[in-house]
């Protein structure tokens, strides 16, 4: 298997299908202010917890922001646009990712026909509630969930020696469980998508898939690692450039300019996490792209496999059948004997029966054994 195959078939999809990179970029952008919101959130109360900030300082901000939004007649606004990203990573989810499954299959089967975003969407609702399953199972294994797993337990047990003896091992060891939680479960969408197979029947074909090509499959695990990595790193910068303006237009606080810096700082944020939106949602269609034509790969190799063995049995029962046809049959000798009785006579003791040899013939041991057969089924 050449992986830069892969690579470059999955990379093509994805810049020669720009309706699915765009259907993927709200949803991206509502992830990433969720991820700089729990982050920021579990900052805060680290800060509070050390030292860094005010006691309280954190509530004050919000509640002087929420104030001055709903003074400008904007908060109706920032409750819509919550409840629009709440519905996008909460409730339309698993229907997005079924959508863009069967979308990247759709372009893979057939690449010269006209592609239809809204036919896939229709039939995307049927694998809802499968992926949904799937999302509910491997949620608690996130890299997020980790990260705030980690930040509460330090919080609430810094000042003893329980979080390096009880709370750190218990994450490592669940840091490297979600590894390779992530590593057998890979291919449970595409079983649950394109062949539609029940969560538990599709858990067990991706662990028996990964397990079978387990070198193929932890080479593509790592270049894909590398690749998210990548792009991950450019969010973060991206992300961490207006959270840096705005620490530093602090110390700015008494400017006349204070206001305006931060209204440029704001815009910039916002221009960059689109940017940042934007690549996440590459990101998202090429993953899946990738990882579907390694999907594809790799069921087409067990279908050769499956081939190969029934040819091969199909051959050993045809020549064991042609042995069997070939082998001469062997011949048994049959002697008749004939016992005389005189009539009317008592019947004497059988040693003084007279024996006649009778005719002697030949008849074949398949012949004897069924009379046998027929003999003793008669008997009982």
């Amino acid at each position: 298997m050449r992986y830069v195959h892969i690579l470059a078939e999955a990379w093509e999809l994805t810049t020669l299908t720009k309706k699915l990179v765009w259907f993927i970029f709200a949803p991206s952008v509502a992830f990433i202010l969720l991820f700089i919101a729990k982050i920021a959130w579990q900052y805060s109360l680290l800060g509070e917890e050390f030292g860094w900030i005010e006691q309280g300082k954190v509530n004050e901000i919000i509640w002087q922001s929420l104030e001055t939004v709903h003074g400008s007649g904007m908060l109706w606004f920032v409750i819509m646009l919550a409840l629009v990203g709440a519905l996008l990573l909460f409730v339309l989810k698993p229907w997005i990712e079924a959508t863009l499954i069967l979308s990247i299959r759709e372009r893979f089967s057939f690449p010269e026909k006209r592609y239809s975003l809204r036919k896939q969407i229709a039939r995307g609702h049927k694998h809802f509630i499968s992926l949904l399953e799937y999302h509910a199972l491997l949620i608690p294994f996130s890299p997020l969930s980790l990260i705030l797993y980690t930040g509460s337990f330090y919080r609430y047990t810094h000042g003893s020696d329980t979080f390096y003896n009880i709370f750190l091992p218990i994450l490592l060891i669940l840091g490297v469980f979600s590894i390779f939680v992530h590593f057998f479960f890979i291919f449970m969408p595409f079983f649950l998508v394109c062949e539609r197979q029940e969560l538990i029947k599709s858990l067990t074909n991706s662990m028996s898939m990964v397990f079978q090509n387990f070198g193929k499959t932890l080479t593509l695990f790592l270049v894909m690692m590398l690749v998210s990595l990548r792009v991950i790193v450019n969010v973060i910068v991206v992300v961490g450039v207006p959270v840096g303006l705005v620490s530093v237009g602090t110390y700015f606080a008494a400017s006349a300019y204070y206001s305006l810096f931060i209204i440029f700082a704001g815009l910039l944020s916002l221009v960059l996490i689109a940017g940042a939106g934007y690549l996440t949602a590459i990101l998202e269609v090429f993953s899946t792209s990738f990882w579907y034509r390694a999907f594809q790969l790799f069921q087409s190799l067990e279908e050769i496999i499956e081939e190969s063995d029934n040819e091969e049995k199909s051959k050993n029962a045809e020549e064991v059948s042609s042995v069997t046809d070939a082998a001469p049959q062997e011949k048994v000798k049959v002697v008749h004997v004939v016992h005389h009785v005189q009539p009317g006579e008592p019947m004497p003791d059988p040693s003084q029966f007279i024996d006649i040899p009778g005719e002697i013939t030949e008849i074949p041991s398949s012949e004897l054994l069924s009379e046998q057969q027929k003999s003793e089924d008669n008997s009982q």
